[in-house]
C-alpha cells in the first residue's frame, strides 16, 4: 500500500525522490558496513549476523532485501565457505 500521507509529508520537509523512496519502502537493506564490522569480532559468524537480519526484519514488518547467498558475498569472497 503507497504511504501518500508520508511521500507528501517527506517533500515538504525537502527530502529527494530517492531519500523519499528509502523511507517509505516496506524493504530492508542489510547494513554491510554494520555487519562486516561485527563479522571481524571473535566468536559472529556469517549465519549469526544472518539471523539477526532476518529477526530485525520480521520485527519491523519489513520484506527482506536479500537471499542468504548475497548476503554472504557482501561479507567475505565467495571462495570462503559458510561457516556456522
Amino acid at each position: 500500500m503507497t504511504k501518500y500521507r508520508e511521500i507528501l509529508r517527506l517533500k515538504s520537509l525537502g527530502f529527494s525522490e530517492r531519500n523519499k523512496a528509502l523511507s517509505v519502502s516496506s524493504k530492508r537493506i542489510p547494513d554491510y558496513t554494520y555487519i562486516c564490522r561485527e563479522f571481524l569480532r571473535k566468536g559472529v559468524s556469517k549465519k549469526l549476523l544472518w539471523t539477526e537480519y532476518m529477526e530485525d526484519c520480521r520485527q519491523t514488518g519489513a520484506e527482506i532485501k536479500v537471499k542468504l547467498k548475497k548476503f554472504n558475498h557482501h561479507i567475505l569472497p565467495p571462495s570462503t565457505p559458510f561457516h556456522t
